[in-house]
């Protein structure tokens, strides 16, 4: 596509101003050795002024910029080349006084061989963008956007970056609702089941599969902000202590949120709670819930000066759950196979047991939590 300077372009509602040329890093080299240099790669002073024009007549108001090179304050001198020196700037102080008068919502620039984005200005090199709507479609395996976001399929990463993946329409939902929606990525030609006032950038199936954890992605994944949070709040809490399993996990979450838990603690050995896994069994629960990661070991005898019940099980010395009155507790529920670990059984003001069929040995650890936590919301109510 060619573009003309200083015309308006309506891309599906989009209006865009096109502002073309660029400095030439060897300018001067070529004037010096009678080598051809052409003063129409810059832009002459005569489209400078009718760009400012033309802006002002829409009140210096613009949704996108395209240009070729980027406003001075905004050069990304990493990718300069060494030993080039007397290089004319002009073309750049004048995207300068553009950017600092206009009210715009996009801008978009190549000229420099990276992609990155500053503020609102982002450069292209390696991806073809297309304006869809009023979004960016993505169709570039390499996208440093991309690359981000699949990088956060592993643990250590989630953590440095401080974000995690969602997939699926309900929880995207559920996540804007909880106000840690960063981003959405859209399939293409796809709409969104719901209002935000998210960005939405639109990308590719193959884009989608790379981003996935499932056999058949969805057509749509969130990113989301973790919540750094390390508060613990309320009267009723839940221990957890080394547990592994995803899926147990997640079931937990949700008996929390039904039988009025405040705050979870997991053990720092836990599984991590943005695992895939985690968050399509909460089916966005999680989102509802106080979650907090710390040392049990330090912590409970924190608990114990505060005024919690700190709260075990055993299934031989325990106090029917049934039986049990207490307003403020800490329940501690352990590991699938090894329970709750020696030194945090020390720490126990009491024991709980759930009374059942003595041909059955023992229960899941998330039906077992959410009976106790069942009973123990019931004798609150009661």
């Amino acid at each position: 596509m060619f573009a003309k300077d200083a015309e308006i372009y309506d891309f599906n509602g989009r209006k865009t101003i096109v502002i073309g040329g660029a400095y030439s890093v060897d300018k001067y080299y070529r004037l010096m050795h009678n080598y051809n240099w052409y003063p129409s790669e810059q832009p002459s002073e005569e489209t400078k002024e009718k760009v400012k024009k033309v802006l002002a007549l829409r009140n210096n108001q613009i949704d996108v910029i395209l240009s070729h090179t980027c406003p001075y304050k905004y050069l990304p001198r990493e990718m300069f080349i060494d030993g080039i020196e007397n290089v004319d700037n002009t073309t750049e102080y004048y995207l300068d006084e553009i950017d600092d008068t206009v009210e715009y919502q996009d801008w978009y620039c190549g000229h420099f061989h990276t992609d990155k984005k500053v503020k609102k200005l982002t450069f292209m090199y390696n991806d073809i963008k297309k304006l869809v709507g009023d979004v960016m479609l993505i169709t570039s395996l390499d996208n440093k956007k991309i690359k981000k976001y699949a990088s956060l399929k592993n643990s250590k990463e989630r953590k440095e970056e401080g974000m995690f993946l969602v997939e699926g329409m309900h929880l995207c939902m559920e996540a804007y609702k909880a106000g840690i929606l960063l981003d959405i990525l859209l399939l293409e030609k796809e709409e969104l089941e719901f209002s935000c006032n998210i960005e939405i950038t639109y990308v590719t199936s193959n884009i989608l599969k790379k981003l996935s954890a499932l056999t058949n992605p969805s057509k749509v994944i969130g990113v989301c902000k973790i919540n750094e949070n390390k508060e613990i709040r309320g009267n009723h809490l839940l221990i957890l202590d080394n547990i592994g399993d995803p899926g147990n996990i997640g079931t937990i979450i949700r008996s929390s949120n039904a039988f009025n838990v405040d705050t979870i603690i997991l053990s720092t050995n836990s599984v991590d709670i943005y695992n895939d896994k985690v968050l399509r069994s909460t089916q966005g629960m999680l989102f509802k819930m106080n979650i907090v990661y710390y040392d049990l070991v330090t912590l409970i005898p924190k608990l114990k000066e505060m005024g919690y019940d700190i709260l075990g099980t055993d299934v031989n010395n325990g106090v029917d759950v049934r039986n049990i009155k207490t307003n403020k507790y800490a329940l501690i529920m352990g590991n699938e196979g090894h329970g709750v670990s020696e030194n945090i059984k020390t720490l126990c003001d009491k024991n709980l047991y759930i009374s059942m069929n003595k041909n059955c040995e023992s229960l899941n650890v998330a039906v077992a939590t959410s009976i106790l936590l069942y009973e123990l919301n019931r004798s609150n109510h009661e």
